[in-house]
């Protein structure tokens, strides 16, 4: 069954991922284009590192490099926080996990 087919069945509502038939509950399509997306990622997660990278140097500029990629990975735990919900987030890290 092709994807088209399955939207046509489900009133356009499918959620475009597979298999095509799964149900996933609360799923919103997204309202950002996937360009938009990944740029508005990149710009937020340069801001957000390049500022937490900035701070990590004031406070503490013997910590180690990989300390550093320790705190960094940290600070990118929000999927990890928010697995359970993102098939119905529709801020922008929600958008930005369903990917279409």
């Amino acid at each position: 069954m092709s994807t088209a087919s399955v939207k046509k069945m489900l009133g356009g509502g499918a959620h475009g991922h597979f298999p095509v038939e799964a149900e996933i509950v609360g799923y919103l399509a997204n309202t950002y284009s996937v360009p938009t997306l990944l740029g508005l990622f990149a710009a937020g997660w340069i801001v957000v590192l390049g500022t937490t990278n900035l701070l990590v140097k004031r406070q503490n500029p013997s910590l180690g490099s990989g300390d550093k990629a320790t705190l960094l990975w940290f600070v990118l735990s929000y999927f990890s926080y928010n697995h359970t919900r993102m098939a119905g987030q529709q801020d922008f890290f929600g958008q930005l996990w369903k990917g279409k």
